[in-house]
């Protein structure tokens, strides 16, 4: 019981700590644009709705929204993709979350449906704010979610 109790607090000193630095940068954002997300964003939409039309559906490649960002990734999967893949690789990856949500219909167990639904919202929401899929890596994080999804 000792163990679990400093584990407890440690737990608390931590999360506390982390819980406030999410609030000073949502705090933040008005002045620094969510650390200028908000200007890549926008940029990264112009690139796409001035692309041909054979870019726009096919895209521009692999890891272009860097090349032609000046070395700075969109921040948001949903652009970064649309970007290198086009319409094609939109398509593809809303797919993939729409796939997600199917698998969780099948998940008979409440307590790890509602867990694999977190995940799902966890993952949405990182794939908007933190390009969390298609960076240059996969995180080991999202291959054990990967692995999880497809075990249940």
């Amino acid at each position: 019981t000792l163990l679990l109790l400093i584990a407890l607090i440690l737990a608390n000193q931590f999360i506390g700590e982390e819980f406030s630095l999410i609030i000073e940068r949502f705090q933040n954002i008005s002045e620094d644009d969510g650390s200028g997300r908000g200007t890549v964003f926008q940029e990264v939409f112009n690139l796409i709705i001035n692309s041909s039309s054979n870019d726009l559906f096919f895209g521009h490649g692999y890891n272009t929204v860097i090349k032609t960002y000046i070395g700075y990734s969109a921040h948001n999967d949903f652009l970064e993709v649309t970007y290198d893949y086009g319409i094609i690789g939109l398509a593809i990856y809303i797919l993939f979350y729409l796939s997600l949500l199917l698998k969780r219909k099948h998940i008979k167990n409440i307590n790890w449906r509602s867990a694999f639904t977190c995940s799902i919202i966890i993952f949405l929401i990182n794939s908007i704010y933190k390009l969390f899929i298609v960076f240059h890596f996969i995180p080991s994080s999202i291959i054990t979610f990967l692995r999880a999804s497809l075990a249940l």
